[in-house]
């Protein structure tokens, strides 16, 4: 037995400590499952209201407090120092208020994830009709999937995702649950192509909507953008949530399209080629002449749970881009920056030909620090201050000096 595998007998590993420190949570949510399930189509629409009353009422105190001090600042015979002190106060009371908060949404996210859940399940059996509000009315003058029939709305299980009709067949199982949980906690969750990523973020964005204060959910490209704010959509609008997407106003992939000749730059890693998502922006921006996209490949066959060959070869990706659709370039010594300067430069001087550009960098992880050369370990780790201090000692080059 090497000294890895006897440390991590003898303390345990990252993921089975978060996993044990996830797991009474996931537990709760199952146990309240059963009560959400029992709930009408009404009453499970209503915790939505119940959850936002919650959360509302506990800093309802300190809501109030902030409005006299805001009323007490305009008073014109206050001096600055007066009016600096109540805005200090103010922002004291404000951050009492994300506190509460966040132990609300603490409290409440076991039934909070189960109406998410139960709501998923509702639609993957068919059509779910509810007392209508005035929301409702709003949706169907808007969306196809949404109907009035006298004082009920009709919710149809099927609707248009990135113009394509979509039939709703998707329930969170624990994976997911797994992965909600996480995001929620501001971790990163590393899920493969197909575990469910664009499902488990409709749990955490449901909750953290509940206060009102709007959820931004950050995906990968404009195209997925759309599709998945579409595709996840009556999820939320179900509960009274109204969403948008940014990208359908200028995204930045149709700035080509609009005539706009700005250079767009993006930069992946190799294990990040294993993502489905990557592959579908890549054949998008190849049917769309997207020549003014310039995407760097940090190639060096390492990721987090080891060699990318190991985990899911990805072959050649010269050819694979080039079967895309796109314009290939090799940057050999992509830890040398006037190298990388120089292919970028003739990248630039191919845009505007009718494809997209990828730059292959073949690149070493931890180029340059004798303890990070080589292995995977660093993929997702920091270096302590005195690593840092070591590293630092062995580049006498850094991107600063140019």
């Amino acid at each position: 037995m090497g000294l890895f595998d006897f440390t991590k007998k003898l303390f345990g590993n990252k993921y089975d400590k978060d996993l044990k420190e996830i797991t009474p949570t996931i537990n709760k949510i199952k146990e309240a499952y059963p009560s959400i399930q029992a709930l009408s189509n009404d009453e499970l629409r209503a915790k939505t209201l119940e959850f936002k009353k919650i959360i509302k009422e506990g800093s309802s105190e300190i809501y109030q407090e902030i409005e006299k001090l805001k009323k007490d600042a305009k008073n014109d015979s206050l001096n600055s120092q007066d009016k600096e002190n109540i805005y200090s106060k103010i922002d004291e009371l404000e951050t009492k208020i994300v506190a509460n908060t966040e132990e609300d949404l603490e409290s409440i996210l076991p039934n909070a994830f189960a109406v998410v859940k139960e709501t998923a399940n509702r639609f993957s059996k068919g059509k779910i009709e509810v007392t209508v509000n005035d929301f409702e009315k709003e949706l169907a003058s808007k969306y196809s999937n949404v109907t009035i029939e006298g004082n009920k709305a009709v919710y149809d299980n099927k609707w248009i995702a990135a113009g394509n009709e979509i039939k709703w067949d998707m329930i969170h199982y624990d994976v997911q649950l797994i992965g909600g949980y996480a995001l929620h906690k501001g971790r990163i969750s590393e899920m493969q192509t197909g575990e469910g990523k664009t499902l488990s973020a409709t749990l955490p964005v449901y909750l953290n909507a509940l206060p009102g204060k709007g959820v931004h959910l950050v995906t990968v490209n404009d195209y997925l953008a759309k599709r998945d704010a579409e595709w996840m959509g009556p999820l939320y609008q179900f509960h009274g949530l109204s969403i948008d997407c940014i990208d359908k106003y200028q995204p930045s992939s149709t700035k080509k399209l609009n005539n706009d000749n700005h250079l767009i730059y993006s930069l992946h890693g190799d294990g990040e080629l294993q993502e489905g998502q990557i592959w579908e922006a890549a054949m998008y921006a190849s049917a769309k002449n997207i020549d003014n996209l310039i995407c760097t490949i940090d190639y060096n066959q390492k990721q987090i749970d080891g060699s990318t060959d190991d985990v899911l070869s990805l072959g050649s990706l010269n050819a694979k881009f080039e079967a895309f659709g796109w314009d290939v370039i090799s940057c050999q010594k992509g830890n040398n920056i006037n190298e990388l300067i120089r292919t970028l430069e003739e990248a630039k001087n191919r845009t505007g030909k009718g494809k997209p550009i990828c730059i292959v960098m073949h690149t070493e992880m931890g180029n340059g620090v004798d303890f990070m050369m080589g292995t995977h370990k660093w993929h997702g780790a920091a270096p302590n201050d005195e690593q840092l201090s070591d590293a630092l000692s062995q580049n006498k080059e850094t991107l600063g000096d140019f």
